[in-house]
């Protein structure tokens, strides 16, 4: 993980350590010091994301990240990226923002205003939900048009993708896919 600057220790490997206390005193925090604010974090592959769950401070300053926005992107410039949307409800632990199957390597908690003025971004952890490595799976065949695929696994669940064929554009045919997933029916934490 990386993030445009460190305050006060607050390193940004913090936010993936899988501990989601929210009391700074906890050293699971992130904490930027200098406006425009972000933090981010390389997936190390692409992979589809949904959702992207964010655990807020709580023994001080939960609305550092109210307005932060949530951008997934291929590359580390996130400025071109996909905004998935914004941190509204700090009240929440987790926040959780829809990400609509968004596709990237990177994803970012970029603060340009809120209460500390875009200054701090204070994150005690980060869960990317997703599907790694799959692309488009309404693609047929991974990408080759042929036919549509039959099924997607992420190494830890497995579904078949229900296809409907509908009118396409001018020679190509269009699926409509919907995912049955196996085991225990959830998305993976791609991160």
């Amino acid at each position: 993980a990386s993030s445009s600057t460190v305050g006060w220790g607050g390193e940004p490997d913090r936010a993936i350590d899988g501990n989601t206390d929210g009391n700074w005193g906890g050293g699971s925090c992130t904490h930027t010091d200098t406006n425009p604010a972000w933090w981010q974090v390389d997936l190390g592959g692409t992979a589809t994301i949904n959702r992207v769950a964010v655990y807020h401070r709580t023994n001080c300053c939960q609305d550092r990240l109210a307005s932060a926005n949530i951008v997934v992107s291929m590359t580390s410039d996130f400025s071109s990226g996909t905004n998935c949307g914004a941190l509204t409800d700090y009240s929440q632990q987790p926040e959780t923002t829809q990400c609509g199957a968004a596709y990237g390597q990177f994803v970012t908690v970029s603060l340009t205003g809120g209460s500390s003025g875009g200054v701090v971004v204070t994150i005690c952890e980060a869960e990317v939900w997703g599907y790694p490595n799959t692309g488009d799976d309404c693609v047929a065949g991974g990408g080759s048009g042929s036919s549509p695929p039959l099924a997607t696994c992420d190494g830890n669940i497995c579904g078949v993708i229900n296809t409907k064929a509908t009118d396409g554009v001018a020679g190509y045919t269009t699926y409509n896919c919907s995912i049955s997933l196996g085991n225990d029916g959830v998305h993976s934490n791609v991160y």
